[in-house]
């Protein structure tokens, strides 16, 4: 969201005052005596400052452009030069100033006049440091800053207004910054959303923050990301094996990263040191705080922003299976116990969901009901309020409102609505992984077949032809072709599977050599290889193959 920077506020920024004395200040009336040590160190302009000052420093403020995001494994200086000399070579505008900071990660470009800032910021947006160069950088008119405090205690919480009012007396905020709890799993960090730079400087020196009996370090400029449905192994190591995990593959090549032997060779060898780190493992370390959440099999990262290279990564490797990243948790809701003859919509109608219900992920377990919720608000009320009453055959039926907790004991059940398709497997459908990225714990492995229960979601599936829906179809259909994969090497590795006859017969099957899983990718190429007389006489000359709508169903006629 847009937010709007007032002249006093620019005025009062120490490090715009910095671009103004590198600018113009010899412009500056010198009967006033206003000089550059004025500007710079002075949160006000001086009493004896005349109208035209005033009216100078507006105008400067208004030519200001900044650089978010600039963390770059080059020094400040050099990266001055260079962007002054890009703007003036590829988009002839000339800057007044450029100045970097490295600590922030943050440029300010002061310009000559509001038309090259127009230029730059709407037309322009984003430029290459280089001709040769990956790195690019944007442009914009305001800036924010993302940062986080984490309580050391989960009990007795203050709450948003009071962290507020503390950290402006703390830190002479001249505008109040934006808290908020990040999540309902992590109820002791908050979210923090600035907009001076000074504020941002101090609060990195200050580093924690006090209140009453309650002790929070600040993270500055970090990236939030989480991890679900981890593994048990993972969760019982520590965050500094998931550190390790991190910071070996943030360092890998793409390709390689797929290799899970190498990647927790790899992961091992640094979790090692940890136990007596270096000093520069230390400073590593620090860029990053890790939180588990046992209950819901959850991890939090908050990784500072110079960390481009694990910013850049979609998913991590722990053991032998690949965890994606998110931005958020699912709002996930387990609703309870529900009448089998109570209508879903009569629940997706009631006021406290405010139409924030996902349309096609209401599956019932049992008879509790599960949904996902869009709107992070309502979720956090839900958990709240804890209870929901609505009208059953003209009665108040009360029905209770829980997070969601996946289900663990999964050896033995077959493939379901509750514990796969409605579930887990929707997970999986807007990250096209393939099976070889799958935990062998995974459910997808260990669940029992039922071609019935397929048919039908394969049937369901068809039957989204709306143009919003073709997305989600396709994704549904991508995911049962790899459960029916996923369920085979499942099979394969028991070395035993149950008929679907009425009598279950068990079928043992004979031990197999260790499966290798090879991705083919579009880098793959085929040998030539010459046609040789094939022996054995086959009972048609031709066989024609026909993909139906490109999705798995094939027709050989």
């Amino acid at each position: 969201m847009k937010r709007n920077f007032s002249t006093d506020h620019n005025i009062k920024d120490k490090t715009i005052s910095k671009i103004i004395e590198g600018a113009t200040c010899q412009q500056l009336n010198p009967e006033t005596n206003l000089n550059q040590k004025d500007i710079k160190h002075g949160d006000r302009l001086p009493a004896q400052s005349t109208a035209k000052d005033k009216l100078l420093i507006d105008q400067l403020s208004k030519t200001t452009v900044y650089i978010p995001d600039l963390f770059f494994d080059i020094s400040d200086s050099e990266l001055e030069k260079t962007i002054k000399s890009r703007l003036q070579t590829t988009n002839c505008i000339n800057a007044l100033s450029v100045r970097c900071d490295s600590t922030i990660g943050v440029g300010i470009i002061q310009l000559s006049n509001e038309d090259d800032k127009t230029r730059l910021i709407t037309h322009i947006q984003r430029i290459d440091l280089s001709t040769d160069s990956k790195i690019q950088i944007s442009f914009v008119d305001e800036i924010e800053f993302i940062s986080y405090i984490v309580f050391q205690n989960q009990n007795d919480l203050p709450t948003s207004e009071t962290i507020s009012d503390r950290w402006s007396e703390l830190l002479k905020s001249h505008r109040r910054p934006v808290f908020e709890v990040l999540s309902v799993g992590f109820p002791h960090i908050f979210k923090i959303t600035s907009y001076s730079i000074d504020e941002l400087k101090s609060a990195i020196l200050h580093d924690i923050i006090s209140i009453k009996h309650q002790v929070g370090h600040i993270h500055a400029q970090r990236n939030c990301s989480f991890l679900e449905n981890l593994p048990s192994d993972l969760i019982s190591k520590g965050p500094d094996y998931l550190f390790a995990c991190i910071v070996t593959q943030s360092e890998m090549p793409k390709q390689a990263r797929l290799d899970h032997h190498t990647c927790k060779r790899k992961a091992d060898e640094l979790f090692a040191k940890m136990s007596n780190p270096s000093a520069e493992l230390k400073k590593l370390r620090s860029f990053f705080y890790i939180q588990f959440n046992k209950e819901t099999s959850t991890v939090i990262i908050l990784a500072s922003n110079s960390q481009r290279k694990w910013l850049d990564m979609e998913c991590v490797s722990v053991g032998d299976s690949f965890v994606f990243k998110q931005s958020s948790i699912a709002f996930r809701l387990i609703i309870g116990p529900v009448p089998a003859d109570l209508n879903l919509e009569t629940i997706s109608k009631q006021r406290i969901f405010q139409k924030s219900i996902k349309t096609g992920t209401a599956q019932f377990v049992g008879e509790n009901l599960i949904v996902e919720l869009t709107d992070k608000k309502v979720y956090e009320q839900c958990l709240t309020t804890e209870v929901l009453q609505v009208k059953h055959k003209g009665n108040r039926l009360t029905l209770s409102l829980q997070s969601y907790r996946a289900l663990d004991n999964l050896d033995g059940s077959e493939f379901t609505i509750e514990n796969w398709y409605g579930t887990h497997m929707l997970e999986y459908i807007d990250r096209k992984v393939d099976i070889g990225q799958f935990d062998p714990k995974n459910a997808i492995f260990r669940l029992k077949w039922n071609a019935k229960i397929w048919l039908k979601e394969l049937e369901k599936s068809e039957k989204l032809e709306d143009s919003r829906e073709k997305r989600h179809r396709d994704g549904v259909r991508r995911m049962l072709r790899v459960t029916v994969m996923g369920n085979t090497l499942g099979i394969l590795r028991e070395q035993k599977y149950e008929s679907t006859d009425q009598e279950r017969t068990q079928v043992k099957l004979e031990s197999l050599s260790p499966l290798i899983t090879v991705i083919y990718k579009h880098e793959s190429k085929l040998d030539y290889s010459s046609e040789k007389p094939f022996p054995l006489q086959t009972p048609y000359k031709l066989t024609q193959v026909r993909v139906v709508k490109r999705s798995f169903r094939c027709y050989i006629v």
